[in-house]
């Protein structure tokens, strides 16, 4: 990712990246959100698993990353392995930490925290509780929404419910032969996670204003697309990513059900405080055709952005 807007007032930030995919897109979220007020000029930093080396580094104050890039006014940073190159090159060349999660070392060795809520972080002047894990949904420019443009995302089996072939197939049935006249097709999409039989059995039900996408026939970034363009958007509880995805593109998200595997679970515990909150609609609602009013999701991408504009810039 390269984005540079460089003046005499341009911002230069280093982001480290570790090459999870779901970090990735959390510190490009908000680096995209810095965009839309401030010039910015991006650095992407490489990150490795040498933890000797790391807490070498920052011990002495030294790092050879980004040795060649203008000195950086903010480091952000997601994933624990990115928390020590951080650190070491703010020693280094100076600049804002910001950690992008509940960091793995204590708090106040980063200058700003985002966390989440579900993770219970403490009151504290350096922490921002966020709703969810940032991403870039809806920061890349506008895209209208198309009123007939419907989406279901399949999730798979997961540490965090009872996957159910069929349970989530009687509910995707239900949504597809309840839907409004003025859809006039759902697009369902699978994961990775996904059991190879679920798109065979639900084949086999003959959903005819249903389109089945496997996830390997689908190219990058296409669900992204789709979920932009969707107004409404229903998904599988274990996968909370693409929920706060759903959400982050101005989708109304419903949450399809499934048994918790445990009553202490994290993710399970953040659905269900989306739900009283009235952010998503649960499936048992939208059976029983309960009216629900779901509230406006604001960007948290943008609320941090503004955040960060307002104490570092």
């Amino acid at each position: 990712m390269t984005l540079d807007k460089s003046s005499p007032k341009s911002v230069t930030i280093w982001r480290f990246i570790d090459g999870k995919p779901g970090h990735e897109k959390q510190s490009l979220g908000l680096v995209l959100a810095l965009a839309k007020l401030q010039d910015v000029n991006c650095h992407e930093i490489k990150v490795g698993d040498s933890g000797f080396k790391n807490l070498l580094d920052y011990c002495l104050g030294r790092s050879k990353q980004g040795i060649d890039f203008p000195k950086p006014d903010l480091l952000v940073g997601a994933g624990h392995l990115t928390h020590l190159p951080m650190l070491a090159a703010k020693r280094a060349y100076g600049g804002k930490s910001i950690v992008l999660m509940k960091p793995s070392l204590p708090y106040f060795l980063f200058d700003l925290c985002l966390v989440p809520e579900h993770d219970n972080p403490p009151e504290r002047a350096n922490i921002i509780p966020t709703i969810g894990a940032l991403n870039p949904l809806g920061l890349d420019g506008h895209v209208k929404k198309i009123p007939s443009s419907h989406l279901i995302l399949i999730g798979g089996p997961s540490p965090h419910y009872l996957w159910d072939n069929n349970l989530i197939i009687d509910q995707v049935e239900q949504i597809v032969k309840k839907r409004q006249k003025s859809i006039q097709q759902w697009v369902l999409t699978t994961s990775p996670r996904t059991p190879k039989e679920f798109t065979e059995n639900l084949r086999e039900r003959k959903l005819t204003d249903l389109k089945i996408y496997h996830f390997k026939d689908t190219k990058p970034g296409w669900v992204e697309e789709i979920l932009l363009a969707s107004e409404y958007a229903w998904v599988t509880p274990d996968s909370i990513s693409m929920v706060y995805e759903a959400l982050s593109a101005n989708c109304k998200v419903g949450v399809l059900e499934l048994q918790e595997s445990s009553k202490n679970d994290k993710v399970a515990r953040n659905i269900s405080l989306l739900k009283e909150e009235r952010y998503i609609l649960d499936f048992e609602m939208f059976a029983k055709n309960e009216k629900l009013s779901l509230r406006k999701f604001d960007n948290q991408a943008e609320i941090c952005a503004r955040a960060i504009e307002e104490k570092f810039l």
